[in-house]
Parts: C-alpha cells; sequence; structure tokens
C-alpha cells in the first residue's frame, strides 16, 4: 500500500487492488489479522473477509465483523474455508 496513495483500511486501496488485478468482488477473499485495516477496510467495499487472531494484545476480547474467523490459529481450518470444505465451525 505505501506504492499507492492510499492505503488501509480506505476503501479506495481496495477498489485500486481488484482493478490493478481484475479481481470480482465475489470472487475474493481479504485475509489478515489487523481488525480495522484488513477487516473493516475490506468489508467497505463489499469483499468476504478471513480474520485471523494472530494474538496481538489489541486482538483481545475485539468483536471482529468479518465473514470467517479463525480464532486459534489453526490453518487447516484456513484450507477449509479457503478451498470450500466450510463447517459451522469456521463460519
Amino acid at each position: 500500500s505505501s506504492d499507492w496513495e492510499h492505503q488501509k483500511p480506505d476503501p479506495a486501496f481496495f477498489e485500486q487492488l481488484l482493478l490493478q488485478y481484475g479481481l470480482e468482488k465475489k470472487e475474493t477473499i481479504m485475509i489478515g489479522n489487523d481488525p480495522v485495516s484488513d477487516i473493516e477496510g475490506a468489508r467497505g467495499v463489499g469483499l468476504d473477509c478471513l480474520f485471523i487472531n494472530s494474538g496481538l494484545p489489541a486482538q483481545k476480547d475485539q468483536v471482529v465483523n468479518s465473514t470467517y474467523c479463525i480464532s486459534d490459529g489453526n490453518m487447516e481450518q484456513m484450507k477449509r474455508i479457503l478451498l470450500g470444505s466450510k463447517t459451522e465451525e469456521n463460519i
């Protein structure tokens, strides 16, 4: 983001990213560990999001409005989400 005029969580950053790489919103997911810059920014332009709680102090007890959430660092769970093998535990 430092190479562009816009930075996360500015919706213009995500729109520019989608445009530059020819991505469709309905086929794109933002994966991040920052509830504001990554998740709120991407949700602001209508992207699905996967929040990974990486144990940062700022994440403790914070409510995150994300499509998917991995709260325990389980990367197998991320694989299931991204490959479409969703279960109730990761929604």
